[in-house]
């Protein structure tokens, strides 16, 4: 049975294409290892911190309340993610 391995990738390990390409070789080097992996990625740099600023302005300090404002705040993930798949 294949062990299961959690990689987890702060928004810093994602700041660039270099870091980007480091996070691809490390993920390389785990599947060659024979580990099923699960990756969970955070958003680039201060993505998180850019969308909470525009949401704040837009909603006057209530993003913590706003439905809108929790999926706008995870399109940060999701972007990495993709950015990360195409590698």
């Amino acid at each position: 049975m294949m062990k299961i391995k959690i990689l987890k990738f702060g928004g810093t390990s994602l700041s660039s294409d270099s870091s980007f390409e480091r996070v691809k070789t490390i993920i390389d080097q785990e599947l060659n290892r024979n580990f099923r992996l699960i990756i969970v990625v955070s958003a680039i740099g201060h993505t998180t911190n850019q969308i909470l600023s525009q949401l704040d302005k837009i909603v006057s300090n209530r993003a913590s309340q706003c439905q809108e404002c929790d999926v706008a705040l995870h399109t940060g993930e999701i972007l990495s993610a993709s950015f990360l798949a195409l590698y």
